[in-house]
């Protein structure tokens, strides 16, 4: 099922690659090819689509945004608030990269990288082509 724009929803996609502020300020995300690798829906944080505009508000995942069920969700960058994180409860896996080793996005993860992402997204990209 998708919402009113797209996003793919609930358990029918199987991977959701979401990506925080910090990541889509920087001009470098162009570079990230992990979502088509993956086959992956892309997502944000609130604060990315509410204030900023970058993504559309139907693309944010939150408790006052979409709750998603996919078999993978890929964090990069998000730091794990309880207002992100009531939104991939559904998730069977959750994978971050962050690199704040402290972030609260680590304690709610099955696997968590510590990193810089434009060392590791290209990394994990190349091993799974």
């Amino acid at each position: 099922m998708r919402n009113a724009a797209g996003l793919m929803l609930a358990s029918v996609v199987s991977a959701v690659l979401i990506a925080g502020l910090w990541f889509w300020a920087s001009s470098r995300h162009a570079e990230l090819t992990a979502p088509e690798t993956i086959n992956a829906e892309v997502a944000c944080s609130r604060p990315v689509a509410e204030g900023l505009n970058w993504m559309g508000k139907d693309r944010y995942i939150g408790s006052s945004g979409a709750h998603i069920a996919p078999q993978l969700y890929l964090a990069i960058g998000i730091s794990g608030q309880l207002q992100h994180m009531v939104g991939v409860q559904g998730a069977q896996t959750i994978v971050a990269i962050n690199s704040d080793p402290n972030a609260a996005v680590f304690s709610q993860t099955d696997y968590g990288l510590v990193g810089d992402l434009y060392q590791l997204v290209p990394a994990i990209t190349a091993a799974l082509k």
